[in-house]
């Protein structure tokens, strides 16, 4: 038996182990659709750029085409994982950090935005109005990456497909 504290729940999801706990996958679900959800909003209103947690990662990739591509590239190597025979824990874990990387630059964007009482575009508020909108990109950010610590620490296998 383990002495593995992040073991609780065995999952399979389409026939792929996940993590120990039941909300690793649908964390990293929410986060991919998340992701995808601005991909195509960065292409078919390019003024989505200027909300807060695209912002940065507009300024970062160069453009909101060039942050849309990155942004379903990072969403589908969270999301491979079903269609992979056998994958490692660590290389799993591997798999997640360019979508934690682009979650965690949007949290602290928010963060700073609540600091500074402004908005990425330019709009000033409270900064407990500005926390409170953007403390669910903040919690997806820390719930993400409690998923990535399951899926590198969990004893047994990760990854396999049994299809």
């Amino acid at each position: 038996m383990s002495l593995n504290p992040f073991r609780w729940v065995a999952n399979k999801w389409d026939g792929a182990a996940v993590s120990s706990t039941a909300l690793g996958k649908y964390i990293i679900l929410v986060a991919s659709l998340m992701h995808v959800l601005w991909a195509v909003l960065l292409v078919s209103y390019p003024t989505a750029s200027g909300t807060t947690p695209l912002h940065i990662l507009v300024q970062i990739c160069g453009g909101p085409w060039r942050t849309a591509a990155v942004l379903v590239t990072a969403a589908s190597t969270a999301m491979f994982y079903p269609f992979v025979r056998k994958v490692g824990k660590h290389a799993f874990a591997l798999m997640l950090i360019p979508q934690q990387t682009l979650l965690f630059l949007s949290a602290g964007a928010g963060i700073d935005a609540a600091t500074n009482g402004q908005y990425a575009d330019g709009v000033a508020r409270g900064w407990p109005f500005i926390l409170s909108d953007q403390s669910a990109i903040v919690a997806l950010a820390i719930l993400y990456t409690i998923a990535v610590i399951h899926a590198a620490w969990d004893d047994d296998r990760i990854v396999s497909y049994s299809g």
